[in-house]
């Protein structure tokens, strides 16, 4: 069984899933854009990988990448 975290997710206390109920888990912060096309992830400090080398947004994106190269986001 995989072992993972999201960027965020919904708060399962909450008995509907809305937008107010989205929590943090991998960002500490999430904004918009002006136009709304864009949104930006802060990365929470201090999260590492097992071997203890430092999760970077470098890393989220080629794991985001890898999920949509095979079909399964988009």
């Amino acid at each position: 069984m995989g072992v993972f975290n999201n960027l965020v997710m919904f708060d399962q206390h909450v008995p509907q899933n809305t937008l107010s109920s989205i929590v943090s888990d991998l960002a500490s912060s999430w904004s918009w854009s002006e136009d709304g096309k864009e949104l930006t992830f802060k990365l929470r400090d201090g999260v590492k990988w097992h071997d203890a080398k430092p999760f970077t947004a470098a890393d989220r994106t080629a794991s985001t990448s890898a999920t949509i190269g095979r079909g399964c986001c988009v």
